[in-house]
């Protein structure tokens, strides 16, 4: 496998599953539906993809982390120049943005993306005239919270 795959959020919350069932010893397509509500075809199609790209391989939950993009969380503190700036809502509402909190004096972000993206995301924030720094919070995961999934 020559490059490093980014997965879709199908994707993630179907790996997270196989990941967290602990009692699955073969895919089970309708275990998948039902925790994540995505559509019984949707999971056929998506694991089909995740096979061809060699992230899952056979009928168990074996997976090769190899080939895939580092996804990590991301806490990502933002403040103003002159006190606290609320960060735009289009921001707050990427889904990406999986929790953010206010503080006295800044507003945490948790975001769940590669190194570029939460780069990115900083160096937009920077442009708004915020105060934007990052630090990985969990490395090389795939992982989302079982918050994320429905």
């Amino acid at each position: 496998m020559g490059k490093k795959e980014v997965l879709n959020e199908n994707q993630r919350k179907i790996l997270e599953i196989l990941l967290h069932e602990k009692s699955v010893i073969r895919i089970d397509y309708g275990l998948i539906h039902e925790k994540t509500g995505i559509p019984a075809e949707t999971v056929v199609s998506e694991i089909h993809n995740l096979r061809k790209k060699g992230i899952l391989k056979g009928y168990s939950p074996v997976i090769d982390y190899t080939g895939l993009v580092d996804v990590n969380y991301w806490i990502i503190n933002v403040s103003g120049i002159e006190g606290v700036i609320h960060p735009p809502s289009d921001i707050l509402a990427n889904p990406k943005v999986k929790e953010y909190f206010k503080t006295p004096d800044s507003y945490i972000l948790i975001y769940l993306g590669t190194d570029e993206e939460a780069n990115n995301l900083v160096l937009t924030l920077r442009n708004l005239g915020m105060k934007a720094n990052y630090t990985v919070a969990v490395e090389r995961t795939i992982k989302m919270s079982p918050y994320s999934v429905k």
